[in-house]
């Protein structure tokens, strides 16, 4: 039956629609496909925060959206891209060109050009992915992250990382968040609602020297075993957002290194104590807890938490003595670790052998 009605924002007639004023400059447009069924666009020109793909400023008819679906759903079971074609209500056709977004276990994204059918493609966005447990705190980046991401030489396509995470960062106004972000996917499964998604803007130095602004939207997404995770995107929005330096936090790296060149010292998020970046590394038998995570006595795992948040509610400084060890080696370590208050959710730690 033909009739004219709104749907989900869309002006709909017949079988076609189309949203009032729709644009049509041809780009390419980043959709996750990690957090549920329906992929949401995390950027359209510019970033954008988990956006419904029905609510796309571009070539925003009910055809093309659906042809989007489907191509981008291919692309997902198939990793490699395709190509499709959709026409808008007035005929005009359109080509969708989609291409995967690589994750360390399968595709997290899609890329996607839209443009009228003819006009030449744009080169495609420097778009990677990854993935975070935070029970054991490690990052695994996708295949290209390395490479294209932070372009240094890969390792390996699925590596724990999470001091390659921190370590090139220049400016990260949200870095206080991200501990409260990490609680909450641990402790209220599933999140629900604004709580499943977090978003910034993360400017670093890569391996070449180049700064560059990378936008990391990340998500809630269980793997396999129901056991809580976050996948996410990386897009390097450079062209965008113009690369910025924390010079507060450049000046403090180098005065860690000048004043305690003995001693391993990095700023840590207080809720988790994940070491964020490392100012001084940690030398002699500590020097693994650059690239890995210790292990503690339950007792001193007890004794770090409870310290942290101490300096977090006094902003004192508070130290302790405790046996650490490291994955593939057997021996403990006895280490002295400090934690001091450093801005909002954050703490500086030292450490130390005994």
């Amino acid at each position: 039956m033909k009739g004219v009605y709104t749907y989900l924002g869309l002006k709909t007639e017949g079988n076609e629609s189309m949203s009032r004023g729709t644009e049509r400059t041809p780009g390419w447009i980043v959709l996750e496909t990690f957090s549920d069924d329906h992929p949401s666009v995390v950027f359209e020109g510019t970033p954008r925060v988990f956006k419904p793909l029905t609510r796309r400023r571009n070539f925003n008819s009910s055809a093309v959206t659906e042809k989007i679906l489907k191509t981008v759903r291919s692309v997902q079971n198939g990793a490699h891209a395709e190509d499709a074609r959709a026409a808008l209500p007035d005929g005009t056709d359109v080509l969708i060109r989609a291409l995967p977004v690589l994750g360390p276990d399968g595709v997290y994204g899609s890329q996607v050009w839209l443009g009228e059918y003819g006009q030449p493609v744009g080169e495609p966005r420097t778009v990677e992915a990854y993935s975070f447990d935070p029970v054991t705190c490690l990052t695994h980046h996708g295949p290209g992250v390395d490479r294209n991401i932070l372009s240094i030489n890969p390792i390996e396509a699925k590596r724990p990382s999470h001091h390659q995470i921190f370590e090139f960062y220049d400016d990260f106004s949200k870095q206080s968040d991200v501990g409260e972000y990490v609680e909450t996917l641990v402790t209220d499964i599933p999140p629900s609602g604004d709580s499943r998604f977090f978003d910034a803007d993360i400017c670093l130095t890569d391996g070449r020297g180049i700064g560059r602004t990378i936008h990391v939207s990340m998500g809630y997404a269980p793997d396999a075993h129901g056991r809580p995770e976050a996948k996410g995107i990386l897009h390097d929005v450079t062209d965008h957002v113009p690369h910025r330096v924390d010079y507060a936090l450049a000046m403090t790296k180098k005065l860690a290194a000048q004043d305690h060149p003995a001693m391993g010292r990095a700023i840590i998020d207080v809720t988790t104590g994940i070491a964020l970046q490392w100012l001084n590394p940690p030398i002699g038998a500590l020097t693994p807890w650059l690239t890995g995570l210790p292990d503690f006595t339950e007792q001193g795992r007890e004794a770090a938490t409870n310290l942290r948040k101490r300096v977090l509610a006094r902003s004192v400084y508070a130290e302790f003595t405790t046996p650490i060890r490291f994955t593939g080696t057997g021996d403990w370590i006895d280490a002295r670790i400090g934690f001091e208050h450093y801005g909002e959710n954050q703490g500086l730690m030292t450490v130390r052998e005994n």
